[in-house]
């Protein structure tokens, strides 16, 4: 991914997606090496994960890597200290394992590593679980999480059959949200020929005013 980080004109940013397996993880990590490999001080978060085992390559197991640290609790409490086993959407696999997932304490940790970061005056990264609009606790969905962070949101979108309305329904719910969109990434997928990849592309671009950068 050839990108220049001085395309991204704040340093908090919430990274989701139209739906799950588009490549939040695959862009944050490679947004942040190139933060790093260009000297900026660089952090990442993903507050709420579900499908977390501590043995297999699950999204905060690959942002520990990336940062560095050593797999242990205290760790992982920094990355993701709402943690989750069934790989289901948060509210049914917090259900299932008894847990009462509170949205503000979510938020709490999300504002605390914000502010800190901007003390810090560093780059932070975070990470959603699943979709725009998946839910995040029995009440609540990842758009109340952003909506309540107040900070620019990057979506990632990709080129699969039906991609196009669900990215313009996530940019819809966003604007009425009135939450900043500042980047769409386009994540080219290899099932699918360049060229028809290109054709939604330019299809997206008729329909939307944000900027939008492929990977």
């Amino acid at each position: 991914m050839n990108m220049d980080y001085k395309l991204f004109q704040n340093k908090q940013y919430f990274v989701t997606a139209i739906g799950t397996d588009i490549g939040k993880t695959y862009f944050t990590l490679k947004l942040y090496n190139i933060l790093s490999q260009s000297g900026q001080k660089a952090n990442i978060i993903k507050p709420l994960i579900s499908g977390f085992d501590l043995d297999n390559n699950n999204d905060t197991i690959q942002i520990l890597n990336s940062l560095n640290l050593e797999r242990n609790a205290q760790n992982l409490d920094k990355i993701s200290p709402f943690r989750l086993k069934f790989p289901l959407s948060p509210d049914i696999a917090a259900k299932r394992e008894n847990i009462k997932l509170d949205f503000n304490k979510i938020t709490d940790f999300c504002q605390k590593n914000i502010e800190k970061s901007r003390k810090n005056d560093e780059f932070l990264l975070i990470e959603g679980a699943g979709g725009i609009m998946s839910p995040l606790t029995s009440s609540t969905t990842f758009i109340d999480l952003m909506h309540k962070l107040q900070i620019p949101v990057i979506l990632i979108t990709s080129n699969y059959l039906g991609s196009i309305s669900h990215t313009l329904t996530a940019i819809k719910i966003l604007e009425e949200y009135k939450i900043d969109l500042e980047y769409i990434i386009f994540n080219f997928r290899s099932e699918k020929q360049a060229g028809e990849s290109e054709e939604m592309l330019e299809s997206l671009k008729k329909f939307t005013y944000h900027k939008i950068i492929t990977i």
